[in-house]
């Protein structure tokens, strides 16, 4: 299980000697595909953590799993299948002595980003910014934006999820959010921030908001 895992990987920092990351805040979200025969893929970063200043924490994870050798297949129906597994690595809380029982939960030790006054104080702020008088739209309507919510609460790579069928209101609704100033509280796994790609979904009935 996940204690187990995080011991293997306390072990193996120790007896390859690796060194740790100079930003004792980075993190990596490690995933593999277990295949049938016990071997592992390396599988696609998470986008909700995808983070270039993580480089440090995904090499280390990576050059971990050359020596991690305990994978067990999960099995359905008597058959082994291949499963995908995900774990929260920060390297900094891994060298050393390791904490009796350390477990990683992203469940239980993610707090989200959350913006002054909650999402419904987001969504005003963006449809201020948005001129619905010269648009009618025959049934409700949802637009979708996404962004990330960075380190510092402000927020970056805003772009249209799910189009609300007219490209000049897609790209009306993405300046408005894009213009948005107050910064959020960013997501915070074991206290540390991270980087968060955000998902809003934005409600239009009729031409109104």
């Amino acid at each position: 299980g996940n204690i187990q895992f995080y011991k293997d990987f306390n072990t193996i920092l120790k007896e390859k000697n690796l060194k740790p990351c100079e930003d004792k805040n980075e993190m990596y979200s490690f995933g593999v595909l277990i295949n049938p025969d016990n071997k592992i893929n390396f599988i696609a970063d998470d986008e909700k953590y995808a983070d270039e200043k993580n480089k440090c924490a995904k090499d280390l994870s990576r050059e971990v799993a050359k020596y991690l050798n305990g994978w067990n297949a999960a099995t359905k129906d008597m058959e082994k299948v291949p499963a995908v597994a995900r774990f929260l690595i920060i390297p900094n809380q891994l060298f050393g002595t390791l904490k009796e029982g350390y477990d990683l939960d992203t469940n239980k030790d993610e707090i989200l980003p959350e913006f002054p006054g909650g999402i419904k104080a987001f969504r005003n702020l963006a449809a201020i910014r948005v001129d619905t008088n010269r648009y009618s739209f025959a049934s409700d309507t949802i637009i979708e934006i996404t962004f990330v919510v960075e380190r510092d609460g402000s927020i970056t790579e805003v772009k249209l999820g799910q189009s609300s069928g007219l490209k000049e209101f897609d790209d009306m609704m993405i300046t408005a959010v894009s213009g948005i100033r107050k910064k959020w509280k960013p997501a915070t796994i074991s206290g540390i921030p991270v980087r968060y790609r955000f998902r809003i979904p934005f409600k239009f009935q009729g031409s109104g908001y």
